[in-house]
């Protein structure tokens, strides 16, 4: 968390994001969880329906020369991150 203490403080997010990452420390992964308001999420991620993602990306090019879409490595199971990025896939990355 260090690395990005500045980085989320900076965005008015520091003290959220220093009690998710002490959860995280204690392995609490529910707290870590509760620690992080939705407006943190919608900041630093894209997350909705397929509609409301694809608008949100759609705007982010606006703005960004290079993006990573990829689905949360917490809180998923293996089949559930697989179903997620062939989701991502089929939105973004097929013809």
């Amino acid at each position: 968390m260090a690395q990005y203490e500045k980085y989320f403080a900076a965005h008015g997010f520091g003290a959220e994001a220093r009690a998710a990452c002490a959860a995280a420390q204690g392995g609490d992964q529910a707290a870590m969880f509760a620690s992080i308001p939705d407006e943190m999420v919608t900041t630093f991620a894209v997350a909705g329906t397929p509609d409301e993602v694809r608008g949100r990306v759609e705007k982010l090019w606006e703005s960004a020369n290079s993006m990573t879409l990829a689905p949360p490595a917490v809180g998923l199971d293996g089949a559930s991150i697989a179903r997620h990025q062939t989701a991502i896939a089929k939105m973004f990355y097929t013809v």
